[in-house]
C-alpha cells in the first residue's frame, strides 16, 4: 500500500570563492511519489546491534524516470540518502534502503 508522500531531490553543487568543492551543495525537487516507507527495526536490527536502527528506512514505490540511485529522499521532514537502489522494470517496482542524513540545504 503506497500511504506515503515522498520528496525526491537532486543534489547540485554550489560554487564557492575557490571553486565547486568549495560551496558545498543545495537541492532540487524532482518531483513527489507515492510510496511505502518503513523503518529499519526487529530481530535483525537487535541482533547486529544497531543503535541507529530508527534513522534507516526502506522506500518501496513504483517506477519514475527521475529516481535514480543520485537521488535524496525528504519524508516526514528528514532527508535520506539512499543506500541500496533495486528496480524491477518487469514488476514496474522499485526498492531502496535509505538513511538519514543532516539536511544543510
Amino acid at each position: 500500500m503506497l500511504k506515503d508522500r515522498v520528496t525526491v531531490l537532486r543534489k547540485t553543487e554550489v560554487v564557492g570563492d575557490f571553486g565547486a568543492a568549495s560551496g558545498g551543495y543545495s537541492t532540487e525537487t524532482l518531483g513527489e511519489i507515492w510510496a511505502s516507507v518503513t523503518w529499519t527495526k526487529g530481530a535483525r536490527a537487535m541482533h547486529e546491534g544497531m543503535m541507529d536502527a530508527y534513522d534507516k528506512v526502506m522506500v518501496r514505490c513504483y517506477c519514475h524516470d527521475f529516481l535514480t540511485r543520485d537521488c535524496l529522499l525528504r519524508f516526514s521532514g528528514k532527508t535520506y540518502v539512499i543506500d541500496s537502489f533495486h528496480e524491477d522494470k518487469h514488476e514496474f517496482t522499485v526498492q531502496m534502503t535509505a538513511t538519514e542524513i543532516i539536511d544543510n540545504a
